[in-house]
């Protein structure tokens, strides 16, 4: 099944990081209520330094970590929550997945810094 990705125009995006058990869930879903902000579940990505640890550490988790970054990848990137575009984030279905392995953490905070 071929996705479409969500090329509708937009302001530049504002993203509020928080470590854990700063209720950042709470406001996540606060923000999550108004029609033009989006309030991710949480990713756990500050828990390691590279996608690949990230990766590693989820399919060693006893809960579905990795769910809470599909679902956010699969929402900004195809603009909806389904189980089609859930999986095709991840790379199910055979597509190459949107998250990858290598990329550093460090690197996308050195890119969202300029």
């Amino acid at each position: 099944m071929e996705m479409r990705v969500d090329t509708q125009e937009r302001d530049d995006p504002l993203f509020l990081l928080a470590p854990p058990c700063s209720f950042s869930s709470l406001f996540g879903a606060m923000f999550g209520q108004h029609s033009q902000l989006y309030g991710p579940p949480e990713t756990h990505l500050f828990i390691v330094e590279t996608m690949a640890e990230w990766w590693d550490t989820c399919s060693r988790t006893t809960f579905n970590m990795e769910h809470g970054l599909l679902r956010a990848v699969a929402q900004l990137y195809f603009g909806e929550e389904t189980e089609t575009s859930i999986k095709l984030a991840g790379g199910g279905s055979g597509a190459e997945p949107i998250i990858s392995q290598d990329i550093s953490l460090k690197h996308w905070q050195k890119e969202s810094s300029r």
